[in-house]
């Protein structure tokens, strides 16, 4: 082949990989020069020496070519594991068998190259390498792209960049689902909030509308049969206090409700943390402007075989005089309909206040614990009758 035409085409084909034109030249040149006139530069084999010669090869640009290659995500593995054959391959001889394109053959060896001769030729186009340093002696961009060059390449390459975008597109429709389902949720969050607060506000009218009805039809708190699930019920005005006795259905009280300060507010939050059960039934004593001014929780129970309504708890704001009074009065009242008495644990400082209103000790307090304070059924019958004045 004429060397000039042989040139040429050498100097295109490394120009097509990326190489500088003028590099590509003075490359080609250099190999021209180790080749004996009248020797066809296609087929001459360059000694092992030779090409070590022309790679210049330095441990950084190995290391750093293995990291870029490594690390191009759209490289595919099969091409990545070729770069390991540099420390696989055997030193091979000049004198080794070679085939009609100049490789050495299984019978012979490789170059000592960041690619096997074998496996480059596979992959790539055999007339480059022998010519091509850079291609054939160390790991550079140029041996990835000369690899890449190849049809097989070229369609593994192209399918992997496809995974590559499917899954891009799968990502991005995970990603746009999920910012839907949450703008959705968030609207119907939004949603449930508004019709939340209409309710509650047209449940604070009707609240409102039914107290001042109650404080301007004033009668004796009636008897609590029906269930509050929500909301409140108030079931008359007490005479003595002026305030309306009132039922709180689930969740209608709140801390806020009774910040009176002190010890009084704390066990009047106990008393309404228990609204939440359905099981406990909570009263108050409310004025006519909203104010809670007391608050009772019982709930139904036994003591030994006597049936019980024990309250819990009970605390009032101490504004109004007679508020505990009331309450009991009324629980009273309630517990006496259904057959019931009433009994209660006494804090040590309000035990002078139950024995006042005539409660008996059901059980004495012992160290570190409180005295059982009641009322059998009959008691507070008459506890009741007697307060109402019927």
């Amino acid at each position: 082949m004429d060397r000039a035409q042989w040139a040429k085409r050498q100097v295109a084909e490394l120009i097509d990989l990326g190489d500088d034109a003028l590099d590509a030249e003075a490359f080609v040149a250099a190999v021209l020069a180790l080749v004996p006139e009248g020797e066809d530069p296609s087929t001459y084999p360059l000694s092992a020496d030779d090409i070590a010669a022309l790679a210049r090869v330095t441990n950084e640009a190995v290391q750093a070519a293995r990291v870029e290659w490594y690390a191009a995500d759209w490289v595919p593995a099969r091409y990545k594991r070729l770069l390991d054959s540099r420390e696989r391959v055997r030193e091979y001889s000049d004198d080794q068998p070679r085939d009609e394109t100049g490789k050495w053959t299984d019978a012979g060896g490789g170059l000592p190259a960041g690619i096997s001769v074998d496996a480059f030729g596979n992959y790539g186009n055999p007339q480059v390498w022998r010519t091509v340093n850079r291609m054939t002696t160390r790991v550079t961009g140029d041996e990835a792209r000369a690899i890449l060059a190849s049809p097989q390449a070229q369609r593994d390459i192209t399918q992997q960049k496809a995974q590559r975008e499917r899954e891009r597109q799968e990502r991005q429709q995970r990603q746009a689902a999920a910012i839907d389902a949450s703008r959705k949720e968030q609207e119907e969050r939004q949603k449930r909030e508004a019709a939340e607060e209409a309710a509650r506000q047209a449940r604070a009218v009707a609240t409102a509308a039914n107290r001042q009805e109650a404080f301007a039809n004033p009668h004796a708190p009636e008897g609590d049969d029906e269930a509050v699930p929500d909301g409140r019920r108030y079931l008359g005005i007490d005479s003595a206090t002026g305030l309306a006795v009132t039922r709180y259905g689930t969740d209608e009280l709140h801390d806020s409700d009774v910040a009176w300060g002190g010890f009084r507010e704390r066990i009047a939050q106990d008393a309404v943390s228990q609204n939440q059960s359905p099981s406990i039934r909570v009263y108050g004593l409310e004025a006519q402007n909203g104010q809670l001014q007391a608050v009772a929780s019982t709930e139904s129970r036994t003591w030994g075989e006597r049936p019980m309504v024990e309250v819990n708890f009970l605390a009032s704001a101490g504004q109004t005089k007679g508020e505990g009074t009331s309450m009991i009065a009324y629980i009273c009242q309630e517990a006496a309909r259904d057959g019931r008495g009433v009994m209660l644990h006494a804090a040590i400082s309000a035990e002078g206040f139950y024995e006042h209103l005539g409660m008996r000790v059901l059980d004495r307090r012992q160290t570190g614990t409180l005295s059982v304070y009641g009322f059998s059924t009959r008691q507070a019958r008459a506890f009741g009758r007697a307060y109402y004045g019927s």
